[in-house]
Formats: structure tokens, C-alpha cells, sequence
């Protein structure tokens, strides 16, 4: 396998080759105040970050050049790297973007649901969105695949036919009320 990255409060990036001690970033510019919520990495290499306001960067780790993809007032609920590209829940929908921050799809709500977690299979070309009441499956395109009424609380994971549902982290609006962990495969 590869690489171990980390995220610390302050920007502090680590990796961690196989077998290795972590070591800093030091081409990524630290940020006294950020406090880490989500780390994501595309196939690319570069480090999606999203913090407790909600601000999403992708970072490259080798030149540490930063571009925002989602400011705090927008609202971003979760991010997850797909493929290349990025998996961005909002409020409204969802999108799927490229590290520069072009926007390449965005679906709205009505077909997402209220989103706390979202992930996909740039192999399979499928993306999954999880709301506290359903969780829905739809083309890289944005064209819904199937909906079931099984919830979750966070980002699913996704390979190939499997879709792993993380449930039970809380109250909502970013959890399910549920206060015992489950799996749904």
C-alpha cells in the first residue's frame, strides 16, 4: 500500500511512507485556527482538505499551492475524492469538481436529499450520496441510479457493486439520531 497522510490542527500536513515515521509538509502553509474535519487524497495526489467551518482546499502537496474549493458560508456537508476529480455535498445537492474548482456536474437537492456523506467509484462511475433517511446511488453524470430508505451519517465507501453506509454518530442535522455505530453493506 501506499503513503499515510494526516491531518493536524493547524494545517499540519504528514505523510507517512510505509514503514516510515510521519513527517511535516513543509510546503503546505500552516493556518493557526484551522481544525481539521475530513482528508482526502485524489489519484493525482493531491490532498482535499475540509475544516470544521466548512472551507474545502485542495492542497498540492509537492508545491503546497492552495485553491478553494468551497468557502464556509456555502455550507459544505462532506467531500471525498473521486478519482481525479472531487465529491462536494451542499446544502442544496451535490457536484463533483476538478482540484482547479471547475465545477463538472452539480445536482440539486431533490435528488440528493439532505447530504451528510458522500463518496463513489470513478471505476464503476458511481457516485453514492447519504442522507439521514435515504441513501441514493447516481451516475458521475448526475442521473439517479436507485434510492433505498436505509440513512447513514457520514461518507460511504464505494468499490465496485459494494456500498458500505455509516450510521449512528448523532443527532441531526449531521447525523441520524442514532447513537450506536452501524455498517450497511
Amino acid at each position: 500500500a501506499g503513503d499515510l497522510w494526516l491531518v493536524a490542527n493547524g494545517r499540519k500536513v504528514y505523510r507517512r511512507p510505509r514503514d516510515g515515521v510521519p513527517t511535516l509538509l513543509t510546503t503546505i502553509a500552516s493556518d493557526p485556527r484551522y481544525v481539521p474535519r475530513s482528508l482526502a487524497r485524489t489519484t493525482d495526489g493531491v490532498l482535499v482538505l475540509r475544516n470544521d467551518r466548512g472551507e474545502v482546499v485542495a492542497i498540492d502537496p509537492t508545491s503546497g499551492a492552495l485553491t478553494t474549493l468551497a468557502r464556509p458560508e456555502q455550507g459544505v456537508r462532506a467531500v471525498a475524492a473521486f478519482g481525479k476529480e472531487v465529491l462536494l455535498a451542499w446544502p442544496d445537492g451535490w457536484s463533483r469538481a476538478r482540484p482547479d474548482g471547475t465545477e463538472v456536474v452539480r445536482v440539486p437537492r431533490e435528488d440528493a436529499g439532505d447530504a451528510v456523506g458522500i463518496g463513489g467509484d470513478p471505476a464503476t462511475g458511481t457516485v453514492v450520496v447519504v442522507a439521514p433517511d435515504m441513501t441514493s446511488c447516481f451516475s458521475p453524470e448526475g442521473l439517479v441510479r436507485w434510492q433505498e430508505q436505509i440513512g447513514g451519517s457520514g461518507n460511504p465507501t464505494v468499490r465496485g457493486d459494494h456500498v458500505v453506509v455509516p450510521a449512528g454518530t448523532g443527532g441531526r442535522p449531521l447525523g441520524d439520531g442514532r447513537e450506536d455505530r452501524t455498517l450497511y453493506v
